[in-house]
């Protein structure tokens, strides 16, 4: 398409550093400015630049007539499109030559790859698989990258619910008071964990391990794995909220007092996400049949629905004995070189029994002491 075209649609996005979480605004080093002033004189000459990559989220009934589509249907589709939907994905630096010579290039076309998705879930896909080789893009940026759509997504998909849950963007300085009330970026580790299928997630070095890095891929492949995350993720808010029934201890020191404490920790949020993904995919490198994980995702359904309700009818003294915090923050006052770890293991561990027994368990206490 041609340079104003190609700004025109991408101008919005450019104006976000790119409209994706994560991603590099203009460089302004030194050598980054000398690089984009060559890239401008080689232009100028009539160089041809790589493609830039454009990611857009259409709905699936647009995205199916996609193959009738003639070039002329797809300049006014571009034409028309929400700017929310429009994202650089690979492109920022050149992007900001053109803009910086858009008198001087006016006319000139440039090449332009359009990835067209329905789906978060399918852009994560294309961005894992466009990265799969570039070591210092770390497994945490490359979802970043689509962070925005990601938590837009599950937003979309938990306003219907009676009471949505209020997530708070990573630029939003709102902290944690009530139960479901999370932060976007740890979400965004909950949804790693859950594609993991494991709670230890070293979110600096994970790329580097082949199997990690394949078993996300495989992961966020497949259509059906957003849905279960969320559906996995509503059952965690309506047990936080169930918990967060029971008040606190005024002037207490441990950590653990308050029934909403338990989701206050991040540890325990990706030890649920993580014994969930692994009760409906299997442990990591096991894979499941379709049938078999959707039976595994009714059952947490039902678990957690039961808990929930046979919680709400407790009162605060018989709450507290339910969840049993004193044996939790002993369990947890062992001495560990690794404390993150050790606790990202435990939960696991206590609610992979939790989601196994649901409704038979008549307190907590088993799942604390499950190691």
């Amino acid at each position: 398409m041609s340079t104003e075209d190609y700004l025109s649609l991408t101008n919005p996005a450019y104006q976000r550093r790119g409209s994706i979480e994560g991603q590099r605004e203009a460089l302004q080093t030194s050598s980054a400015v000398r690089i984009r002033d060559r890239m401008a004189s080689d232009l100028r000459a009539g160089a041809v630049l790589p493609p830039v990559v454009v990611g857009i989220l259409l709905p699936h009934k647009r995205l199916t007539q996609v193959p009738s589509w003639t070039s002329s249907k797809l300049r006014k589709m571009l034409a028309k499109l929400d700017p929310s939907a429009v994202s650089i994905i690979d492109g920022m630096q050149r992007t900001t030559v053109l803009l910086d010579h858009q008198k001087e290039l006016k006319g000139r076309e440039l090449r332009v790859e359009l990835w067209l998705a329905d789906k978060t879930s399918s852009l994560t896909y294309r961005m894992l698989i466009l990265n799969t080789g570039q070591v210092p893009w770390n497994l945490r940026r490359q979802i970043e990258v689509i962070n925005a759509s990601l938590i837009r997504e599950i937003r979309s998909e938990l306003e219907s619910d009676n009471t949505p849950p209020e997530i708070y963007s990573i630029d939003n300085k709102s902290r944690r008071f009530n139960p479901g009330e999370y932060q976007a970026n740890d979400v965004v580790e909950m949804y790693i964990a859950f594609g993991l299928r494991k709670a230890q997630v070293d979110k600096e070095s994970v790329l580097a391990d082949q199997f990690s890095r394949l078993d996300m891929i495989e992961a966020v492949s497949t259509s059906d794995f957003l849905p279960h995350f969320i559906e996995v993720f509503r059952q965690m808010i309506a047990l936080d909220r169930a918990f967060g029934q029971m008040p606190g201890t005024p002037k207490s020191l441990r950590r653990f007092n308050a029934g909403r404490s338990l989701f206050d920790s991040q540890p325990a949020c990706v030890g649920f996400m993580a014994a969930a993904a692994q009760k409906i995919y299997g442990r990591p490198g096991a894979n499941r049949s379709h049938d078999e994980q959707l039976a595994a995702v009714k059952n947490i359904s039902d678990q957690c629905n039961k808990v929930s309700k046979y919680v709400s009818t407790l009162n605060e003294e018989e709450l507290s004995a339910f969840l049993d915090f004193a044996t939790l923050n002993e369990v947890l006052d062992k001495p560990s070189s690794k404390i993150g770890d050790f606790e990202r293991t435990l939960f696991t561990d206590a609610f992979r029994l939790f989601l196994e027994e649901g409704p038979r368990l008549k307190s907590m206490t088993a799942c604390w002491r499950v190691q």
